[in-house]
């Protein structure tokens, strides 16, 4: 549905800030729905920098909470996986 919308909308770029912002909230967000101990592991891996360091391809806001949700995700399997 989204994707239609951008047919007939145009959209100007989202600048790096705007970009770092919904990352930053989007990480705090999912971050916040966490046990301690998955909070723990996220944290300890440093991830939130991860996420910021790695948004230079994003380009709208849903692209950038499905890659802040897999990084979080990718990061607790891989922790269990241990």
């Amino acid at each position: 549905l989204f994707s239609r919308f951008d047919a007939f909308i145009k959209f100007d770029p989202l600048s790096e800030d705007t970009i770092r912002k919904i990352a930053r909230t989007e990480y705090r967000r999912m971050a916040a729905t966490l046990s301690e101990n998955e909070a723990a592991r996220i944290a300890s891996a440093n991830i939130e920098q991860k996420i910021l360091n790695g948004l230079a391809q994003l380009e709208n806001s849903r692209e950038i909470k499905r890659y802040v949700r897999d990084m979080i995700a990718d990061t607790l399997l891989e922790t269990l996986l241990k």
